[in-house]
């Protein structure tokens, strides 16, 4: 007698453990921050791959000399002594990051919203944010999607000194269609008080 048969007989119905492979079928991303993206990997990589290559007084433009423990970019000569000026002035940026973060609040508290419209013909929507006393919105809170594509935004909010202690606190984002009542989407993010 089979094990199915035996298994059926005994009441206990077998199932399966294993799914069966699906395939993934890649999409291709095509529009201007993809051209951007496309452009910049290619500058980037003719820069690394060429500054090898370019004549400089003699010698190559970008040298790593580590036999006479020199560094060479373009005219300037680093020695292995100079590391303290860079260590200097990579904490005199941290630094004054904190202090202007102090000083000014949140310079940028944004956030990166994605609408798609699905449907053929363009949208408006309304976003709106709520989750805090005295939380505003400081972009335009109307915004147009093209028919079938895709908007990235740059949301940032704004929100008094005093309106929460230290800490992380739940904002939402409401996003609604104006043209059509039954699209709403809410969403929510964290918002960070320094």
């Amino acid at each position: 007698m089979s094990r199915e048969s035996s298994a059926a007989i005994d009441g206990v119905v077998p199932i399966a453990l294993y799914e069966q492979h699906r395939t993934i079928h890649v999409r291709s991303v095509q529009g201007t921050f993809a051209r951007w993206r496309w452009a910049m990997v290619w500058l980037t990589q003719a820069v690394f791959y060429g500054l090898c290559w370019l004549p400089w007084n003699g010698r190559q433009a970008v040298l790593f000399d580590i036999v006479e423990r020199k560094f060479y970019l373009f005219s300037l000569v680093l020695w292995p002594q100079d590391v303290l000026y860079l260590a200097v002035l990579l904490i005199v940026a941290a630094y004054s990051l904190f202090l202007f973060t102090a000083v000014g609040g949140r310079l940028f508290c944004g956030y990166t919203l994605r609408l798609m419209n699905t449907d053929e013909r363009p949208h408006q929507y309304l976003v709106s944010a709520s989750g805090l006393d005295g939380l505003t919105l400081a972009a335009d809170a109307r915004v147009s999607v093209a028919g079938a594509s895709m908007k990235s935004l740059s949301m940032p909010l704004r929100v008094g000194n005093r309106a929460a202690g230290k800490g992380s606190h739940p904002v939402y984002f409401d996003i609604a269609d104006i043209d059509a009542a039954n699209v709403k989407l809410h969403e929510k993010a964290v918002f960070i008080m320094p």
